[in-house]
């Protein structure tokens, strides 16, 4: 049988074909619910893997080591057990980079998919996903423009390629696609969320404006998907920091619409951690309770070692409250470290993680003189070299070390 993209799947139903067509159409436009669709205990268990491999996929964007080595192993074997096309073959092995952390040779794996299946949108989107989270953005031009022409009537297409474009600085082409996508679909909460990335904050009347305009546009992110009500929020707030404003019109944002309904989400703790940490480096006074719920959530987090970023920011915010327990968190850490094979990704720990924990741990107890040593010497790595995601989560480390610098 065909589904909805025109490919190839293992499959003996229509019942099924729906269920396989509405997951990846989840998946596509990073919409909620793929977690409630594919409960385990009503998954089919022998012959259809297509539906194991977006469990798997699922378990992959939670961007927990632990929940992808507690999960992976099952459905990887479920797959090997079964018969197998060409595509779902591809996509077991890339399965196993992404257990094993291996995050760049996934990204290539993904782009082998799409060169050979370029209608499959879902490869699509993990290939971005693992570019950004790797770090390996360069992976990303050829295989986006060369499925551009075949997608150009997609709008979260375009919107995978104009957030490309933002972070290789090409925002006029950034700009060109978003409008090209916003025309296709006007309330898609991706797109709005990929135009925030193109706003130049340097200029107070732009960010008054966007301020507004995107702000007319809130009902769409919830509708989307919870993770873009709190993200979008955030970098509203973020805008109004630009503009110089104050806590009366951030505070109220923060409690209502980002660190409320799904403090367990990992999302949520990373828009709740940037938005207070820029507070306070904008001068303004937190209350404590703040930093303790945050806190309390985060420990679920900061001895998972899957993106550096999350971990990075999970122990800061423990540091906030308790700085014992961080430094504990902080150890675990190293050891973790200092075990891994001399690969990329243990540079990027050596290099990158450590030092920014350390440094954002000095500015943390006023040690200002430490946290530029640690920081400032970073910078340029901090601003090239992601540590996965965008460029909002490196701009937090950034404007800690120009703080630090200034403070010294």
């Amino acid at each position: 049988m065909k589904d909805a993209n025109d490919l190839l799947i293992t499959a003996s139903s229509d019942k099924l074909l729906n269920l396989v067509n509405e997951a990846s159409e989840i998946i596509i436009r990073k919409k909620s619910g793929l977690d409630k669709l594919l409960l385990e205990e009503t998954l089919p268990q022998d012959d259809y893997p297509i539906l194991t491999i977006y469990q798997a996929l699922q378990y992959f964007m939670s961007f927990s080591d632990k929940t992808i080595k507690a999960k992976f192993p099952t459905l990887i074997a479920r797959l090997e057990a079964n018969v197998l096309n060409t595509r779902e073959q591809m996509y077991l092995q890339t399965l196993h980079f992404i257990h094993l952390n291996e995050l760049v040779k996934a990204t290539e794996n993904f782009s082998l998919i799409t060169a050979k299946f370029p209608k499959d949108r879902v490869a699509i989107v993990l290939l971005s996903i693992c570019a950004f989270v790797s770090g390996q953005l360069q992976l990303l031009a050829k295989p986006l423009e060369r499925l551009l022409p075949l997608h150009r009537y997609d709008a979260d297409f375009l919107g995978t390629v104009a957030f490309f474009y933002c972070h290789v600085n090409k925002k006029t082409e950034a700009r060109q696609l978003l409008e090209a996508g916003l025309k296709i679909d006007p309330s898609n909460a991706w797109l709005q969320h990929v135009m925030f990335h193109t706003i130049d904050e340097s200029k107070i009347e732009s960010v008054n404006y966007y301020i507004q305009l995107l702000s007319n546009r809130a009902d769409d992110w919830p509708a989307h998907d919870r993770f873009f009500e709190s993200h979008n929020w955030m970098h509203v707030c973020n805008l109004y920091l630009a503009a110089h404003s104050h806590l009366n019109e951030i505070l109220p944002i923060y409690k209502k619409h980002i660190w409320g309904s799904a403090k367990s989400m990992l999302f949520e703790q990373n828009n709740a951690f940037i938005v207070l940490w820029l507070l306070e480096l904008a001068g303004h006074k937190i209350d404590r309770a703040f930093w303790s719920d945050l806190a309390a959530h985060a420990k679920a987090f900061a001895d998972d070692y899957f993106v550096p970023y999350f971990t990075v920011t999970s122990i800061l915010a423990v540091m906030r409250v308790d700085q014992n327990q961080g430094q504990r968190y902080h150890a675990k850490l190293q050891q973790y470290v200092t075990a891994l094979p001399q690969t990329a990704l243990r540079q990027t720990w050596e290099q990158l993680a450590l030092p920014i924990l350390e440094g954002c741990h000095a500015y943390i107890q006023a040690d200002y003189a430490k946290a530029k040593q640690k920081l400032v010497g970073i910078a340029d790595l901090i601003t090239t070299r992601p540590m996965g995601l965008s460029d909002e989560q490196r701009s937090v480390f950034a404007a800690t070390a120009d703080f630090c610098m200034k403070k010294a």
